[in-house]
């Protein structure tokens, strides 16, 4: 027995400079865990920096509009003024041919004293009328001027706002680059953490598996000295338990049925970035409450169809957009429950003649939106 404690010890010593290198396991853990704190900030600021440059690209597509009105206004100001002009240029050459009578020439040249006053009444009425062409004119130069000055207000406010968008689209390719430098670093050490990991298992399992040859035969020594029975070797290894997975809550995958998408957060959308992701499934495929939570803001717009947010017990909220319907259990404050079908997957909004996908967003906090892709990919499948 002496013999088989003292081959044990020797064994265990011979393994131990192994086990002391777990603390680079850890810190290898910690500079991989840092990194990927980092680009989740990064994730964050480009899509805050996304939102803002797509708001100030329908700030400068508000201005275009107000800006071609205020042209359309101007031109048919300008036919107006001319007709204007023409009626009363027409009125000045009549008066300067015939003259106005006065009220004496009128009551010497009528029959009777009322045919008299009823001339003086329509000579009244005329210059009346000549007043208010005269003032029409006037009334359509100053508003002229007025809409001269709207258009090039409105011409102003686009290029400002066209200016501050590309400065957004500049800053967001700024981040997005040093985003990917990040993300190729952070995967650079994951992987070398792997294989350090790796290599560690293995001298471990290859020193334990010399350690219980090194047993077996110390016992069968052992035995053959005393001749007793010996019990029989334990391997050494604990039975492992299966993981604990809740589901009580969610997450649940956003698509009940086969769905396919890629990392298509911050692609170019014409002249905007993409704030989610693309999930493509066949149409009709329901569409499922990802957290419990509470839906608001359910209902239809020109660009995400119909849609809907779904905010969660942390504050996290979730918009699904482009559905082709909603389920009876899709009403704005309503409470769900993770799992719940909250509509059907479709191509409404500007998403039309596309194949059927939800637009998903994540906000954390109710802000700006992150990175979907490695969170959507990990979440389970119904």
């Amino acid at each position: 027995m002496r013999f088989v404690i003292a081959v044990a010890v020797a064994v265990l010593a011979s393994i131990a400079p192994v086990t002391a290198a777990a603390p680079g396991v850890s810190a290898a853990r910690s500079e991989v865990a840092r990194l990927e704190g980092e680009l989740a900030r990064l994730d964050a600021e480009a899509g805050r920096a996304a939102a803002a440059h797509n708001a100030a690209m329908d700030r400068r597509d508000n201005a275009r509009a107000r800006a071609a009105a205020a042209a359309a206004d101007l031109r048919a100001g300008r036919v107006r003024l001319r007709a204007a002009r023409a009626n009363l240029a027409e009125r000045m050459v009549q008066v300067y041919v015939n003259g106005e009578p006065d009220a004496l020439t009128l009551v010497l040249s009528e029959g009777s004293v009322t045919d008299a006053l009823d001339a003086v009444d329509l000579l009244q009425t005329v210059a009346r009328r000549d007043a208010a062409l005269v003032a029409d004119v006037r009334a359509r130069v100053a508003r002229l001027d007025e809409l001269s000055v709207r258009l090039r207000e409105a011409q102003a406010e686009s290029e400002r706002e066209l200016a501050r968008a590309q400065a957004e689209r500049g800053r967001v390719a700024a981040l997005v680059t040093e985003r990917r430098r990040r993300l190729s670093g952070a995967r650079a050490q994951l992987q070398q953490a792997i294989a350090a990991r790796r290599a560690r298992l293995a001298r471990l399992a290859a020193a334990k598996r010399a350690r219980e040859r090194e047993l077996r035969r110390a016992r069968a020594r052992a035995q053959a000295r005393t001749a007793a029975p010996a019990a029989p070797a334990s391997s050494g290894v604990a039975p492992s338990a299966a993981p604990a997975v809740s589901a009580s809550g969610g997450p649940v995958f956003p698509l009940a049925g086969p769905t396919t998408f890629s990392d298509d957060w911050l692609a170019p959308r014409g002249s905007r970035y993409h704030e989610g992701i693309d999930l493509f499934a066949a149409r009709g495929t329901p569409v499922l409450a990802v957290y419990d939570g509470t839906l608001f803001r359910v209902g239809y717009s020109g660009i995400s169809g119909y849609r809907l947010w779904l905010r969660a017990a942390d504050g996290t909220t979730y918009f699904y957009a482009h559905l082709d319907g909603y389920s009876p259990a899709a009403r704005e404050g309503a409470a769900v429950r993770a799992g719940t079908v909250l509509g059907y997957n479709g191509d409404t909004g500007d998403a039309k003649g596309t194949p059927p996908h939800v637009h998903f967003e994540i906000h954390p906090g109710g802000g700006g939106p992150i990175r979907p892709y490695p969170i959507v990919a990990a979440w389970p499948r119904a």
